[in-house]
């Protein structure tokens, strides 16, 4: 991986949205899970499960009607779309070739949950011109 305008840069996720995605993964298994987060720039103060429209355990796919309805009701809120999170039920938490073919064209928070052990592993990522980069991330209490 390779440095990056992001580097010192840390994604906040909220406890009790960490504990959602992690819930809906492990929901989701076999399958992969996927949604989004929203909040202000830097934080994820929200989930919103999406349906993988894939349905398969190594790939996922969100309609665009479906997002396109997130992106109105994101916007009402006077929130931002601020990362894309998905799992990866047998794998390592590190973006496949797919996720990063069809990675946003935009710099956005990419959250990987591998389920491959016991204890679900989040990582997270810029994906940027179809480079990877780590993102570090941390997970903090409300309030």
């Amino acid at each position: 991986m390779k440095q990056h305008p992001y580097e010192k840069f840390t994604y906040y996720i909220y406890s009790d949205v960490y504990e959602e995605i992690v819930t809906h993964c492990m929901e989701a298994k076999p399958y992969e899970a996927c949604g989004f987060l929203s909040g202000k720039q830097g934080f994820g103060e929200q989930v919103w499960r999406m349906t993988n429209e894939a349905l398969t355990t190594h790939s996922f796919e969100i309609s665009e009607q479906d997002y396109q309805k997130l992106k109105k009701t994101v916007q009402k809120r006077h929130e931002q779309i601020t990362a894309i999170y998905h799992s990866h039920p047998t794998s390592i938490p590190y973006p496949s070739p797919t996720d990063i073919l069809h990675a946003p064209e935009y710099p956005i928070a990419y959250l990987i949950v591998s389920l491959q052990n016991e204890t679900p592993f989040l990582r997270s990522f810029l994906i940027m011109n179809k480079v990877v980069y780590e993102l570090a991330h941390q997970v903090v209490k409300r309030g």
